[in-house]
């Protein structure tokens, strides 16, 4: 998108910055909403942003949080990769909105996924400039991931007890900036709904589940990820030592924690494999990613059931074949993802018993599906669709409305179907920047459907034709056409007591 440069000028509370003028409106871009995490600030809670003098230039993308490079050649993973340079000083957002005015308009904050290891909030699936159109005032934020901000070292080193949830504490940061600034932007800081797919709906889980969260948002989406999502203290401990023996490091050694550079530190993170999750923590490994938020009370559905946290309206949903791009990547490439008996009888109560009578449950509700099929469908119902559905349940018990939905509409590519991540470019119509992964030809007009969805929640909550989800009304609205539908909920009465 062309436009004018330096443009578009707002005030924040730590200086002045001018973004980018386009046909939609104003785009900033690499705005601080933290102090950067480096030096003597690895593996500290984020601080304020210094101020500035003079209008700071927002026309340029920051850098994206310390990951791994995107993988090589096209196809469905180029279309999930993060590009950019990579560095620990990341703590950045972005924000497209119609004009930085007093308009007082709907505010989206999006977070973004990548199993807690990878991405960005200025990946192209998630250019804004769809909302601003819609007069919305789109926020997209960078986290600190893996061991960044996830590396639970309370206990072994002073001073350590939120590093367990830095990354979160970073999403909160942020959330705060918005309350501060974004009314400068054209936002209206009452009216904020935060969104995320994958680790970034999981993130939101753990957000509704934190007191502190109350009056930052007053809306939550959560796609493909929900409050299942959190290891348990102990288990975060078992990880991080596993680093630190990695890296030779001694519990307490702040000083030789911060001279590891941080590529050797990713790269002792990413020898804790998804596989050997399963193998560390067994039935308490949950989904297998060896960093997500540390919960000392447990997970975010029990806290919200047990009358805890901030619950809100929510919409939450997940894809019809969450699995299936998962199953497709290289298991070299993906260790710990391909559906196995043996990694699940590791991870489900009962072992192996369970599994068997899973494989026979699911096997009778789809008669035809090969072996592999049905193990990924048990494995996207825990990860998913369990979490999915209890969590809704416990907001609903909570006094609060819950609408839940399932993305239908299968790409072509790679026999993929309704993929994790498939909606998300839906949501934003980015549909040509997901080309690798959505096909040549995917339906704009439900695309347009979803996205004015989203929108119609974030201005006051309602979504004409989609009724609340509750005990007595289970509905599940079905995106899978250009028109409304409806998708039968997922009968999991053989998951009780499991998950």
């Amino acid at each position: 998108m062309t436009g004018e440069a330096g443009s578009c000028v707002a005030a924040t509370e730590s200086g002045d910055v001018g973004g980018w003028r386009t046909s939609a409106g104003c785009i900033f871009r690499g705005i601080p909403f933290a102090a950067p995490p480096v030096g003597a600030q690895r593996h500290r809670p984020p601080g304020p942003v210094p101020r500035w003098d003079g209008v700071r230039p927002a026309v340029r993308f920051a850098h994206v949080c310390a990951q791994s490079p995107p993988p090589a050649g096209a196809g469905p993973s180029r279309a999930l990769a993060t590009f950019g340079a990579r560095s620990e000083d990341c703590l950045y957002l972005n924000v497209w909105t119609p004009a930085a005015d007093d308009g007082a308009r709907p505010v989206m904050v999006w977070i973004h996924g990548g199993s807690f290891e990878v991405g960005a909030g200025s990946d192209p699936l998630y250019d804004g400039s769809s909302f601003a159109r819609d007069d919305v005032v789109l926020v997209t934020v960078n986290y600190r991931l893996n061991a960044f901000g996830f590396l639970n070292l309370a206990g072994d080193f002073d001073g350590a007890d939120a590093t367990g949830y830095l990354g979160i504490l970073d999403q909160v940061a942020a959330l705060q900036w918005v309350q501060q600034n974004i009314s400068r932007f054209g936002g209206d800081p009452g009216n904020v709904t935060v969104f995320g797919e994958s680790a970034g709906g999981m993130s939101i889980g753990v957000l509704l589940s934190m007191p502190a969260t109350h009056g930052l948002f007053g809306r939550a989406i959560l796609q493909s990820g929900a409050g299942h999502h959190a290891l348990k203290f102990e288990n975060s401990k078992t990880v991080a030592r596993r680093v630190l023996s990695t890296l030779g490091v001694r519990p307490g050694d702040w000083d030789r924690l911060r001279e590891v550079p941080a590529q050797r530190l990713l790269a002792a993170a990413e020898g804790v494999t998804h596989t050997d999750m399963a193998l560390l923590l067994g039935d308490q490994a949950q989904s297998r990613m060896p960093f997500q938020p540390t919960s000392p009370g447990g997970l975010p559905t029990e806290i919200l059931a047990r009358g805890g946290g901030h619950p809100v309206d929510v919409i939450i949903g997940t894809c019809a074949d969450e699995w299936r791009l998962f199953t497709w990547e290289d298991p070299a490439d993906a260790p710990g993802w391909q559906p196995s008996r043996a990694l699940l009888a590791r991870s489900l109560p009962g072992g192996t018993d369970t599994v068997d009578r899973l494989v026979r449950s699911y096997s009778a509700l789809s008669p035809g599906l090969d072996e592999q099929d049905v193990l990924a469908r048990i494995e996207e119902d825990l990860m998913f669709t369990i979490p999915g559905q209890r969590l809704a349940q416990a907001v609903h018990a909570r006094g609060r409305t819950a609408r839940m939905y399932r993305f239908g509409w299968g790409t072509p590519v790679q026999s993929l179907g309704a993929c994790h991540n498939l909606d998300v470019p839906f949501v934003f119509e980015t549909l040509e920047a997901a080309a690798d992964l959505a096909g040549p030809n995917p339906p704009a007009g439900l695309a347009r459907r979803m996205h004015d969805a989203w929108v119609s929640f974030a201005r006051d909550g309602a979504v004409p034709g989609w009724p609340a989800y509750g005990p007595a009304a289970r509905r599940v609205m079905d995106f899978a056409g250009e028109s409304p539908g409806w998708a039968p909920e997922r009968d999991l009465e053989m998951w009780h007591g499991l998950a």
